[in-house]
């Protein structure tokens, strides 16, 4: 029997599955295992980074705006990926080494 409860945990667990499928994190992880030629190594820390990550929001849940400086974190991340994409795009250039 289902109920309306359940249809809505499915139409939820359905556009979960496909975030997760057009995540940009998943295409970070393909660029890693092509550029360290290792996908099994990349695919795991893809697996336990993503595990981790879920992990830390589902115990936290609202408490983790109060707990962790989400605006600094995300600033420190920003400007990490852009250094990280310069250097990548240089490198493909053969500006750098």
């Amino acid at each position: 029997k289902k109920t309306p409860e359940k249809l809505i945990q499915m139409v939820i667990a359905i556009v979960l599955f496909v975030r997760q499928l057009t995540d940009a994190s998943r295409f970070l992880v393909a660029a890693f295992a092509v550029v360290f030629a290792s996908w099994p190594l990349a695919g795991m820390g893809g697996a336990l980074g993503g595990g981790a990550a879920v992990a830390l929001g589902w115990m936290l849940g609202a408490q983790l705006d109060e707990r962790l400086p989400l605006r600094g974190i995300r600033i420190a991340l920003a400007i990490i990926l852009f250094v990280l994409a310069a250097i990548t795009g240089l490198s493909a250039r053969g500006i750098i080494g």
